[in-house]
């Protein structure tokens, strides 16, 4: 689980595959549709961070 979170996997629903930011490779989202559940809480954090970043409270 903490290298998927670590690669900072982001999930595009238009193109259908997602982007795994470490690698800065696309991947098809059926390789990775088994572990959604750990991609919505990337997207989670994702979210998160910008907002820190947004109001500046990167920690």
């Amino acid at each position: 689980m903490s290298a998927l979170l670590c690669s900072m996997v982001r999930a595009s629903r238009l193109l259908g595959r997602v982007f795994q930011h470490k690698t800065g490779r696309w991947l098809e989202i059926r390789r990775v549709r088994f572990q959604a559940h750990l991609l919505r809480l990337v997207r989670r954090m994702e979210m998160e961070q910008d907002e820190a970043e947004t109001y500046g409270n990167v920690g």
